[in-house]
């Protein structure tokens, strides 16, 4: 007599044969599915990042825009007042100049009128306009900007030598109703260098005039009558 294996038991090593395959297949589907996805996840992130690219490239140029437009706008602010400075320290010089015969032996140091009007301006400032936008000369030009503030620099230093000069300025009553006479009690040696402190000044400010008139668009001027020269 014959023996017999229980069927059941062939059925169920097809069974766990089947269920190795659908595994299988299910593990790689999935894994096509995984590699898609990533695929097109990787893809949305490459446009996303050239997107994010081409926007800040297009904000950096405007935002460089707005800062030459504003650096323009603020240079034409200044450039008439700037553009005037090269004269205005030539007439200071030359009013500081003193008369024939100040210096000589028994003279009474009379204040003369050119020194009154120097003193006048001396102790007010020349660039008031680029002083009040002091906080964004800045935004110039960095070379342009620089001299911008040397020269504020150079404006405060003469402001205060004009304060001890005309402080050194005495008036001398001259007898009932004829007036008062005017003297300089200091050392002529401080007028004279107030005038190289302003050759000094004249140096720096031709050279920034016209090289804010050129940024500007405006046509460089000649400044040559009003150069100064140490004595």
């Amino acid at each position: 007599m014959a023996i017999e294996f229980c069927p059941l038991a062939d059925d169920i090593g097809n069974l766990a044969d089947w269920v190795s395959v659908v595994v299988g297949v299910a593990a790689a589907v999935a894994t096509v599915f995984v590699a898609c996805l990533a695929q097109r996840t990787s893809a949305r992130a490459t446009k996303i990042a050239e997107q994010a690219k081409k926007i800040a490239e297009r904000q950096h140029k405007d935002a460089v825009a707005t800062r030459v437009a504003d650096a323009r706008i603020l240079g034409r602010l200044l450039v008439h007042e700037v553009s005037e400075l090269p004269q205005n320290i030539f007439i200071m010089y030359h009013e500081l100049e003193m008369p024939r015969g100040w210096l000589d032996p028994g003279s009474t140091h009379e204040v003369w009128s050119g020194l009154d009007s120097a003193l006048k301006d001396g102790v007010k400032s020349m660039l008031p306009g680029v002083e009040r936008v002091e906080d964004r000369i800045h935004k110039l030009p960095e070379e342009l900007g620089g001299s911008l503030a040397t020269l504020v620099g150079f404006n405060r230093t003469l402001n205060d030598m004009a304060y001890r000069l005309a402080e050194q300025i005495q008036a001398i009553q001259i007898g009932m109703g004829h007036g008062e006479l005017r003297r300089f009690t200091g050392n002529p040696s401080e007028i004279w260098a107030q005038q190289k402190y302003l050759v000094e000044m004249s140096k720096w400010a031709i050279p920034t005039a016209n090289a804010l008139r050129k940024f500007t668009g405006e046509a460089e001027w000649d400044y040559s009558k009003f150069v100064l020269e140490s004595q």
